[in-house]
């Protein structure tokens, strides 16, 4: 059986890069991460072969780490191109 997880979110512990909104501190990430590939390990084995993502609050409107994860592991893929899978 395959599956859709509706409601996903990610995020790096690499605030250097991917700060975290006023407010947020790395304290209140809790895991410390939730990468895609720490989210493939979780999804994979259980049949789930597409994933909307969510933006994490304590990015509040910086969607620069969801939208370059996006561009690294191959979505989003619109139908004209073929639809992405997870980690595709």
């Amino acid at each position: 059986m395959h599956y859709i997880d509706a409601h996903v979110h990610v995020w790096t512990p690499d605030t250097d890069h991917y700060p975290l909104w006023e407010g947020f501190k790395k304290e209140n990430m809790k895991p410390a991460s939730f990468t895609p590939e720490e989210l493939f390990r979780h999804c994979r084995p259980s049949g789930v072969e597409r994933i909307v993502l969510i933006q994490m609050s304590f990015y509040r409107f910086n969607n620069s780490y969801m939208l370059d994860m996006m561009k690294l592991h191959g979505g989003p893929k619109g139908e004209e191109e073929g639809r992405g899978g997870v980690g595709e």
